[in-house]
């Protein structure tokens, strides 16, 4: 087994999120976006919230076109004041 597959081996079973949800909030952005992806890469089911709804559906989608599955949830937090 090559280093790069024994590393695969040791995230997937550190990381092993299968059935499991994540809300990620500010997953519009380039961050959140990231995160929101490697943790449908892990297995986990994703809710990508952010402000833009085009945005929400776009890392949705990107998310689907490797395989995982995601929803694209627009919110946004209000200012008090």
């Amino acid at each position: 087994m090559s280093i790069v597959q024994t590393t695969q081996s040791f995230l997937t079973q550190l990381f092993y999120l299968e059935d499991k949800v994540a809300i990620v909030t500010g997953g519009t952005g380039v961050l959140g976006g990231a995160m929101a992806l490697g943790l449908a890469q892990a297995g986990a089911k994703v809710a990508v919230l952010g402000r833009r709804r085009e945005k929400a559906e776009a890392t949705a989608n990107r998310i689907a076109e490797y395989g995982g599955q995601a929803l694209p949830a627009p919110a946004g937090v209000p200012r008090q004041g």
